[in-house]
């Protein structure tokens, strides 16, 4: 705050809070006046762990002594390795979480994720290119966009049946369809003109592409099978542990469960562009898209800004800043990346 000497020496020095001379004074003496009656309150405990012993580390951990080391062997102890047995007799590991530290990963072992699940499943996935929205779409080529979909994984959305996903849009508080919470992907509501779509495709023989259940239907499990057309919905399952209480049969696509159906959003998100992804536009530049998606995104990875109010278990936690290094995750072999797997005894991460 920029202010005269003699405000702080005359004017101020003579305010008496117990009148009403504060309105007389200049703007800057009534914020000084008003400041001086701010009280701090050191905000030096977390309010989200409810494991003792873990509350009591992070305490240890967020220590301002510059003094001391809060890394222990003690604190280090509390946190043993968890061996292969141990996560082979836990069925909670297959789906958890991996936390990463940027979109980029998230996106990547997202994909690699459910392509993973459906071929455990024995289902093919079936994925969409995401619809461009606003100006900046409407002044792309066809060349310009094949290029967008192939290098931008936001770009394109996968379904497979049983595949775990987080709500990012506020649906409906009473309901409990609002951003942030889990849910599962249950079946698809395709648009009536896919196959019409699809028949005015040529394959690489010359033969026009086959309706999307033949396609599914030969399909091999983990396969990619694609949409031409982007679904009227993705229907998800609510968990049964949900609030029912505002839920009622007609709200429902399946009686006695909660599937709901999440149309395409109404509000666009954005995706960073690249100069060279525009084909050396000369004119009309922009640095990003719109696009719309079914405001679902899957849980197997999060980065470490969402998952902050968020509970999970368990969870692991993933040290790679490129996508180039994922290999070294997925291939113990290569200890290049290190990672950290996670139980929180059925409480709260933190």
């Amino acid at each position: 705050m920029r202010c005269d000497r003699d405000i702080l020496d005359n004017e101020y020095s003579r305010y008496n809070p117990n009148t009403s001379k504060i309105n007389q004074l200049r703007p800057e003496a009534r914020g000084i006046a008003l400041l001086k009656t701010i009280k701090l309150y050191p905000l030096d405990s977390q309010q989200r762990s409810l494991d003792p012993r873990h509350t009591s580390n992070i305490k240890q951990l967020s220590t301002r002594d510059p003094s001391v080391f809060p890394v222990t062997k003690q604190l280090l102890d509390c946190y043993p390795p968890i061996s292969p047995d141990e996560i082979a007799a836990d069925p909670l590991w297959y789906d958890a979480p991996i936390v990463v530290a940027n979109n980029k990963i998230r996106y990547k072992i997202n994909q690699q994720r459910i392509i993973a699940h459906a071929k455990n499943k024995g289902c093919p996935v079936l994925f969409w290119r995401n619809p461009l929205a606003g100006e900046n779409a409407l002044l792309l080529s066809q060349a310009e966009k094949q290029q967008m979909y192939s290098t931008h994984l936001p770009l394109t959305s996968y379904f497979a049946a049983g595949v775990i996903c987080t709500i990012t849009e506020n649906k409906s508080q009473l309901r409990g369809i609002v951003n942030g919470a889990h849910c599962i992907m249950h079946s698809l509501t395709l648009d009536p003109t896919e196959d019409t779509e699809r028949s005015k495709r040529l394959m690489p023989d010359g033969m026009p592409m086959p309706p999307l259940h033949d396609c599914i239907r030969n399909a091999k499990p983990g396969d990619l099978v694609e949409l031409i057309v982007p679904p009227i919905s993705v229907n998800v399952t609510l968990p049964p542990e949900g609030d029912c209480t505002n839920f009622s049969d007609t709200d429902t696509l399946v009686p006695g469960a909660r599937v709901i159906p999440m149309l395409l959003s109404a509000f666009s998100k954005s995706e960073a562009i690249q100069p060279w992804e525009l084909l050396q536009r000369s004119s009309d530049p922009f640095k990003s898209i719109s696009f719309l998606d079914h405001s679902l995104d899957f849980r197997y990875a999060i980065t470490y800004h969402k998952m902050q109010v968020s509970a999970y278990v368990p969870i692991i936690l993933l040290f790679a800043t490129t996508p180039h290094t994922l290999s070294a995750f997925f291939h113990r072999d290569r200890p290049s990346v290190a990672s950290f797997l996670i139980s929180t005894s059925g409480h709260e991460a933190s």
